[in-house]
């Protein structure tokens, strides 16, 4: 049976507008991209980066040009995916035609740092919030999967009974959508192996770890010593 562990950020947004003000030389010169890099080349880690779209006063689409390259040659291993337009909108408030036209404007801007097969198509929505109609648009765009909570509550369209079923089985399908059960969260963890090592010990199938964007820096410890221990126990790293 082979074992597989999916690592992801939310939030994506700081560093991507960090690149527009400050010019660093290479994207690689920054803490969060570094370090993904370090932990690809020592673990063969992936990462799957779910990024807000942003605003008229920036938005993605306004990554400078001579960054794209690194990042288009990193794509095999640093994707990027749909989170929401900003932070500050939820993505219920959207009406079909406008949620539909984000996710047009999303993939568009990730075509000048992606091929468009590396788009993440498994992808977790900010604050685990969508409609089924909405979700039926992510999915005839090609989404194939939404992660979800870490913890007991509620995420997207599934009913309570439904998460009791995705939370014991770690996985669920509604109408042709796949939804995944986050297991570990990064977040200022100073112990991960009091939450890894029950998890990897079960020799579970599929692990999924996430943090956030703005917590990076003081999670370093706890993402390289999850990422260590996977690797020492054979999981193999994946995006989708």
């Amino acid at each position: 049976m082979k074992k597989l562990a999916h690592l992801s950020f939310d939030d994506v947004f700081s560093s991507i507008y960090w690149l527009y003000i400050n010019r660093p030389t290479s994207i690689f010169d920054m803490v969060f991209y570094g370090t993904l890099r370090r932990l690809h080349l020592d673990y063969g880690a992936v990462f799957s980066l779910y990024a807000f779209l942003g605003s008229k006063v920036f938005s993605i689409e306004m990554i400078p040009d001579e960054y794209c390259h690194e990042f288009y040659e990193a794509s095999e291993w640093l994707r990027f995916g749909y989170h929401a337009d900003t932070p500050g909108k939820p993505i219920l408030d959207y009406d079909i035609s406008a949620f539909k036209n984000s996710l047009l404007l999303f993939d568009r801007a990730m075509c000048r740092l992606t091929p468009a097969n590396r788009i993440c198509k498994c992808t977790r929505l900010h604050d685990w919030s969508a409609s089924s109609e909405q979700i039926a648009v992510m999915k005839s765009l090609g989404a194939t999967s939404l992660l979800c909570r870490d913890n007991e509550g509620l995420s997207y369209d599934l009913t309570p009974d439904e998460c009791v079923i995705l939370n014991t089985a770690g996985f669920y399908e509604k109408n042709n959508m796949g939804y995944r059960r986050t297991d570990i969260r990064f977040d200022n963890c100073k112990n991960i192996n009091t939450l890894l090592a029950p998890v990897i010990e079960t020799d579970k199938e599929e692990i999924v770890l996430f943090g956030h964007e703005q917590w990076f820096s003081n999670s370093i410890d706890a993402i390289e010593g999850s990422i260590a221990q996977l690797y020492k126990n054979e999981y193999a790293f994946f995006a989708e």
